[in-house]
């Protein structure tokens, strides 16, 4: 038994090999950057996107205090493209998105640049460099892709980093490996509520409740699923649990009102474009409470539409925060103009939607609480 537990350990790297992890990319990437042409902003009709406009939404503050625009993109991770994900695409091979991408990138002419499922570095860099960016990337072991932070460099200067491993992250203090947390989730999803301040309602709870089960990699006394009940699940995934079985007390997952008062401990979320929008609302811009069972009251009534959407998922994702108001925010797309699934020539290079504020810090900004980018 003891052997069995000790196997199902992921591996976990010392940080002296994690920082000799990093520094061979660095070396990888600054190389083949040596080894390239100078990279042209320049883009071609293969580049061409569908541009997009800034909504103001808060001219009391807009003069008031330091303002900085704020960019943030999941470019979809060309190692993660698979046709069978994304069968409406006509774009899926990188010499047709990657222009796209570039152009996005630059066209709002952000101070800042958060980008999620980052790869091709030797393609990216130049690009930003030229732009007048610098940039900070970091990725997980074995991980293809990473994060990486862009920004002016005539503006700001790298003064420390933290690296988060998402994948090891526990809810609490004495959790234990089997704890793992799922940081996507819509406006009416229980997690949002959680992050936001909000009550949880009696429908979210229940929403809870089968997401408590243990995985066989954590637990390898988990049964095997027979080929009859996986054709079965095949039908109805939600239906029947395969590889995992249903938690336990002893495992220390977190009970709703548990989740509750962790979430209690830290400053409350607001969304950018849940105060945006919402002060927008004379636009007529569709939003994610507008399609969805969402009182009005709720937070995150006044999210986008949706800011990822291919054939087989629509949705609203991932969320980061600070303390702002906030000036502007950049339109959000059209469902007609997304309506075949993204990626998609002449619109944009990844199946998500990219996000960008102009926010405004005070040196008193007690009215204003904590804000988040959910993209």
């Amino acid at each position: 038994m003891s052997t069995n537990t000790q196997a199902a350990k992921r591996f976990q790297p010392t940080p002296e090999q994690l920082a000799l992890s990093e520094e061979r990319k660095a070396k990888k990437a600054k190389i083949a950057i040596s080894n390239r042409e100078p990279a042209s902003e320049d883009t071609t009709e293969t580049g061409r996107i569908i541009e997009r406009s800034w909504i103001p939404t808060d001219s009391t503050h807009s003069h008031q205090g330091q303002r900085v625009k704020v960019f943030t993109w999941n470019l979809l991770a060309q190692c993660l493209v698979r046709r069978n994900l994304f069968p409406t695409s006509d774009c899926l091979k990188s010499s047709q998105r990657e222009p796209m991408i570039f152009r996005e990138l630059l066209a709002t002419q952000a101070d800042i640049l958060c980008l999620q499922e980052v790869d091709r570095l030797d393609k990216l860099l130049p690009v930003l460099e030229q732009a007048g960016y610098a940039y900070h990337y970091a990725s997980g072991p074995e991980k293809q892709h990473g994060c990486l932070i862009a920004f002016k460099a005539k503006l700001y200067n790298l003064l420390s980093t933290r690296k988060v491993q998402y994948d090891d992250e526990e809810i609490r203090p004495d959790g234990s490996d089997k704890a793992r947390r799922d940081f996507n989730f819509a406006p009416d999803d229980p997690g949002y509520s959680l992050l936001v301040g909000d009550p949880l309602l009696a429908e979210q709870e229940q929403r809870l409740l089968p997401s408590y089960v243990v995985h066989m990699s954590v637990d390898p006394t988990v049964p095997r699923v027979s080929k009859d009940e996986a054709e079965e699940g095949k039908r109805d995934p939600d239906k029947v649990i395969t590889s995992a079985r249903l938690a336990i007390p002893t495992d220390g997952l977190l009970s709703p009102d548990e989740l509750a008062a962790f979430f209690a401990e830290i400053p409350r979320l607001r969304s950018v474009y849940d105060v945006g929008l919402g002060n927008a609302k004379e636009q007529g811009i569709p939003t994610y409470g507008g399609r969805v069972t969402l009182g009005p009251s709720r937070r995150g009534y006044h999210e986008p539409e949706y800011t990822s959407y291919t054939h087989y998922w629509k949705t609203v994702l991932d969320p980061v925060g600070r303390t702002s108001c906030v000036v502007s925010v950049l339109s959000p797309h059209k469902k007609a103009d997304i309506e075949l699934g993204l990626p998609q020539k002449d619109v944009s290079g990844s199946d998500h939607v990219s996000l960008a504020a102009e926010l405004c810090w005070h040196d008193v900004d007690a009215d204003y609480p904590k804000i988040l980018i959910s993209e």
